[in-house]
C-alpha cells in the first residue's frame, strides 16, 4: 500500500508538470536537452535536464511504465522525476533515482522487480531495503544494484547463479552478492555479470557457456571470480554473452562469444580470456550491445563493431574491427540495446540507429535505420 501511495504522488507531480511549459530547451533548435540515456529489450529511455524521464519502443508487460501495453514509436513521459539511470531486461525495467532509491515495473514472474512478490506491475514500485544505491544494471530477468559502500546486491532469476549468492534459487528480494567489496561499477549480460573494483580488477559470475566470464573455462560460477590478466581497468560493459572493458591507458579489451565479430579483434573466434580490440586508442567510454559493441573516444567520435545492421555505418554488414559512426559529433554518452544504438551529443541532442520493429528508435516510425537519426524528446504524449 505504501508503494502505491508513492506512485500516486509521482503521477500527481507528472500531471502538474505536463501543464507547465518545458523549462529546459536545447540551445540549437529549442528542443529539450537530454542528459543521459538507457536501453531495455527493444526500448529506450532518456533523462532530461528538467528531471523528467521519457521512454519509447516495446511495451510488453507494461515495461515502459506508462500504464499501458502499447508499443511507442515516439517518446512518452513516465511518472518518475529526478532519475539518474533507467535500464531494462526482457520484459521489466528498473530505475535509479538521484536519492539512491530503486524503482521497478513490468513483468515479475521470476521476482525481477524485487518487491517480494511475483506480481506484474504496470507502474513503478519502490524496491524496499535498497538505499544509497549508485549504480544499477539489468540482465534478461535479473538485476544488480551497487551501493555507495561498495557492496553489490542482486535479485531475480538465478538458474545460472547470476544472482551471485552461491545458489541457483530465484530471489524476489535483493540479496548481497558474495565475496565482493570496493566495487565501483557493475554491468549485466543476458545471464552473467561483470564488476569493476576500485583497484582496477574485474570480477565475473553466472552463465559461462560462451566463455563470457573470461576465466579460461566454460564453467558457470554462482559467486564472483577474478578475470586474470586484467589491471588498471576504468570502465566495463556486458553484452549478451561477451564483455568489453576500458583500461586507463585508453585501450579496449574484450572476451566471450565472437560469432558476430563483437570482440573486435578481426576474427569470429570466441575468446575465454581478454583480448585487445583492434585499432582503438584514446577511448573514454564503452558500451556493449546484444551482439555488437561501441566505444566513445575523447574527441566525441563513436566507433562500433560486431553484428550488422546496428553499427550505424550506413550498411547492413557486420564488421570485425571498429568503424566510425558517421554523422555524429561531440558525443558525450552512448548506450547499446539488443539491436539498436543511442548517442547523446554535447548540445543535448539524441540520436538512434538500427532495428526499429518495436519503435525502439523513437523516430515515430518502425523503419530500420542504418545511419543515425535524431529523436525528438519532449513532444506531447501519445494517445493510448
Amino acid at each position: 500500500m505504501k508503494n502505491r501511495k508513492l506512485v500516486t504522488i509521482e503521477a500527481l507531480l507528472l500531471a502538474i508538470a505536463l501543464i507547465l511549459p518545458m523549462a529546459t530547451r536545447g540551445s540549437a533548435d529549442d528542443t529539450p536537452t537530454v542528459t543521459s540515456v538507457g536501453v531495455g529489450f527493444r526500448s529506450g529511455f532518456a533523462m532530461l535536464a528538467d528531471g523528467s524521464v521519457w521512454g519509447w519502443g516495446a511495451n510488453s508487460n507494461c515495461k515502459l511504465g506508462d500504464g499501458t501495453v502499447s508499443d511507442r514509436t515516439s517518446p512518452v513521459r513516465l511518472c518518475l522525476m529526478d532519475v539518474k539511470t533507467v535500464i531494462g531486461g526482457r520484459a521489466h525495467t528498473i530505475a535509479l533515482k538521484k536519492d539512491g532509491t530503486v524503482w521497478a515495473w513490468g513483468s515479475n514472474d521470476r521476482g525481477q522487480l524485487g518487491d517480494g512478490t511475483t506480481e506484474d506491475r504496470s507502474m513503478p514500485v519502490q524496491i524496499q531495503g535498497l538505499a544509497d544505491v549508485v549504480c544499477v544494471s539489468s540482465g534478461l530477468v535479473h538485476n544488480l544494484a551497487l551501493k555507495k559502500d561498495g557492496t553489490v546486491w542482486a535479485w531475480g532469476r538465478n538458474h545460472f547463479g547470476q544472482v551471485g549468492d552461491g545458489t541457483t534459487i530465484d530471489r524476489n528480494k535483493p540479496v548481497q552478492v558474495k565475496g565482493l567489496s570496493d566495487v565501483v561499477v557493475v554491468s549485466s549480460g543476458q545471464y552473467h555479470n561483470i564488476a569493476l573494483k576500485a583497484d582496477g580488477t574485474v570480477w565475473t559470475w553466472g552463465d559461462n557457456a560462451r566463455a563470457q566470464l573470461g576465466d579460461g573455462t566454460n564453467e558457470d560460477r554462482p559467486t564472483p571470480v577474478l578475470v586474470a590478466g586484467l589491471a588498471d581497468v576504468s570502465d566495463i560493459s556486458a553484452g549478451r554473452s561477451h564483455n568489453i572493458v576500458l583500461k586507463k591507458d585508453g585501450t579496449v579489451w574484450a572476451w566471450g562469444v565472437n560469432w558476430q565479430y563483437q570482440l573486435g579483434d578481426g576474427t569470429n573466434e570466441s575468446r575465454n580470456r581478454p583480448t585487445p580490440v583492434k585499432s582503438l586508442s584514446g577511448i573514454s567510454d564503452v558500451a556493449a550491445g546484444w551482439d555488437y559493441s561501441m566505444a566513445l573516444d575523447k574527441d566525441g567520435n563513436v566507433w562500433a563493431w560486431g553484428a550488422g545492421g546496428r553499427l550505424g555505418d550506413g550498411t547492413s554488414a557486420g564488421n570485425p574491427v571498429p568503424t566510425k559512426v558517421p554523422g555524429l559529433a561531440d558525443v558525450v554518452s552512448i548506450a547499446g540495446g539488443v539491436d539498436h544504438g543511442l548517442a547523446v551529443e554535447k548540445n543535448g541532442s539524441l540520436w538512434s540507429w538500427g532495428s526499429n520493429s518495436k519503435g525502439q528508435l523513437g523516430d515515430a516510425t518502425i523503419d530500420r535505420r542504418l545511419a543515425p537519426v535524431r529523436i525528438k524528446v519532449g513532444e506531447p504524449m501519445q494517445k493510448s
